[in-house]
């Protein structure tokens, strides 16, 4: 089954994106959550964000599914699900910053880097 892309306007341009989740595929125990991000008319080059965790025996992708992660800069657990549309534009904007510019192409980044410059503690949710 296709999976339809959903549409987000940052910065007045306009962006597609969907998130995939595969689980175990390396029968590891792990579970990658992975984003792509295109800017609207340029198919060829997404920008690629890969979340590799450990896999939660009953939720599967924690980070799918509201997980509590601390945040170093408060102190406070916040809940954390990526498949909520305001997580995207920090993507674009870090993607920018690590050099994508929506019409080149770069290596798939690392997601939980993306998490831990939000200033969470990624300990967790981390693969040994």
């Amino acid at each position: 089954m296709k999976q339809k892309l959903r549409k987000l306007i940052h910065k007045d341009k306009e962006y597609l994106y969907r998130i995939n989740t595969a689980y175990n595929t390396k029968k590891d125990n792990t579970s990658l959550l992975s984003v792509r991000i295109f800017l609207a008319g340029e198919k060829n080059t997404p920008l690629c964000i890969d979340f590799i965790t450990i896999e939660d025996k009953y939720m599967g992708q924690p980070l799918n599914g509201n997980i509590n992660l601390l945040n170093k800069n408060t102190q406070t657990k916040e809940t954390i699900n990526l498949n909520e549309p305001k997580y995207i534009p920090k993507l674009i904007d870090w993607g920018e910053e690590q050099g994508w510019k929506g019409d080149n192409k770069i290596s798939p980044l690392n997601g939980l880097l993306f998490l831990e410059f939000l200033g969470y503690d990624i300990a967790p949710i981390q693969t040994d």
